[in-house]
């Protein structure tokens, strides 16, 4: 595997180099000493990282880091990349320019995509703003090439709003995929309430690690994964409660309990009164509405 060094990229009087061309059949498997962002401007190919692949089209984009082993083979002839290759200090220092760095820094250069994925630090597809972004590397290319008086000043400036528009996508499709993840754990608890259910189990379903997914899970719904796994579970006993359905030692079984004593403490913990107790107040009031 090739290792592209800075001075294969980045000669020593520049800090952004900008690329565009067809990208050819052939080139080798290689990582480098920078970061790169490459926009799909046109066409359409397979992008080779990490020993994975991935399909690519015209639209997406790709914020690679520099330990990142990858190559691209294009599938169509008019298969167009725009490449911007920099050192992390540009990237910081356009950051901080901007006001905005800790944070932006701290999700785009060490925090994991939401979909466990490390082959890349993000991937997104800007399908619907091609013409904004066009637009961007277009001209940000055109400054590279021309070098007009002042064209390192446009780089960075460029660099700063293509890298914080990025992480605007990459950060609105996290919070999607992380929302259609949770949704989908709690309609699997739904589902299977009355079995016996392990963190490890509903956390499969949303394709994330355990730990990983009680974080997700506790920011996006306000609980951890067991309150609201009892709530699920509390909801049902008392619906049946007040339906008469069974004695209190089957409903336990039923809502997915294996010990009646700790779902005592539960029960009376959140409604402030026993299975029993809960009961004779939904006898007594249907009575009373008769």
């Amino acid at each position: 595997m090739d290792v592209m060094k800075r001075s294969d990229f980045l000669p020593s009087d520049e800090e952004i180099v900008m690329k565009k061309t067809i990208y050819l059949q052939g080139f080798p498997v290689h990582s480098h000493e920078f970061l790169e962002i490459v926009y799909i401007a046109r066409g359409s190919g397979t992008h080779h990282i990490n020993e994975h692949q991935y399909e690519v089209t015209a639209g997406d984009v790709f914020f690679l880091n520099h330990s990142s082993k990858h190559t691209f083979r294009r599938i169509s002839d008019d298969f167009l990349i725009i490449n911007c290759v920099f050192l992390p200090g540009v990237l910081e220092d356009c950051l901080v320019q901007a006001g905005n760095a800790e944070y932006l820094l701290h999700s785009m250069l060490y925090q994991r995509s939401s979909d466990g994925d490390e082959d890349f630090l993000f991937s997104v597809n800007i399908l619907g703003r091609e013409q904004e972004f066009d637009y961007l590397f277009t001209d940000m290319n055109r400054e590279y090439l021309n070098r007009d008086d002042g064209y390192e000043l446009v780089l960075r400036s460029y660099l700063t709003i293509v890298v914080s528009k990025i992480f605007r996508l990459a950060s609105t499709k996290q919070a999607t995929a992380r929302r259609d993840a949770v949704r989908q754990a709690i309609d699997y608890m739904h589902a299977h309430f009355h079995k016996p259910l392990r963190l490890d189990e509903i956390a499969e379903q949303a394709m994330l690690s355990p730990a990983y997914f009680s974080a997700v899970f506790r920011e996006e719904t306000g609980v951890t994964v067991t309150d609201f796994l009892h709530d699920i579970r509390l909801q049902e006993a008392c619906r049946m409660l007040s339906d008469d359905a069974g004695n209190i030692r089957d409903i336990i079984a039923a809502v997915g309990y294996s010990d009646a004593k700790s779902f005592y403490k539960i029960f009376r913990r959140r409604t402030g009164m026993t299975p029993g107790e809960y009961r004779k107040r939904q006898s007594g009031s249907s009575i009373q509405r008769s």
